[in-house]
């Protein structure tokens, strides 16, 4: 009787997977980020540089801390929206998806 044994390491495959994918979402975000300060309406400036990334607890969030920036992204019942925020996030995360299932796909044929 011949025979073999094949063993597989899910566990590295995983763990470098998470870590890949999460460099691509901070890439991502700060694409997103940099997007949205490119066609934020702009006056003073200070909605302009509260546009960031924040990076806590395996999330990663595009965020503008300006206490107006809601009006300006959605309006109000005397100012039309301009937004920024969401145009960014749709431009900028259209190829995500593709770039995560190669990142698995590298990772499934190491």
């Amino acid at each position: 009787m011949s025979s073999f044994k094949i063993n597989f390491d899910f566990k590295d495959i995983e763990k470098n997977v998470l870590k890949e994918v999460d460099k691509e979402l901070i890439v991502t975000a700060n694409l997103v980020a940099t997007e949205a300060k490119k066609t934020v309406a702009f006056k003073t400036g200070f909605l302009q540089t509260s546009i960031g990334v924040d990076i806590r607890n395996k999330e990663v969030a595009v965020q503008a801390l300006a206490n107006y920036a809601g009006f300006v992204e959605f309006g109000t019942t005397k100012q039309r929206a301009q937004p920024f925020l969401y145009p960014a996030y749709f431009k900028e995360t259209k190829g995500l998806l593709k770039r995560i299932t190669k990142i698995v796909e590298n990772e499934a044929t190491k």
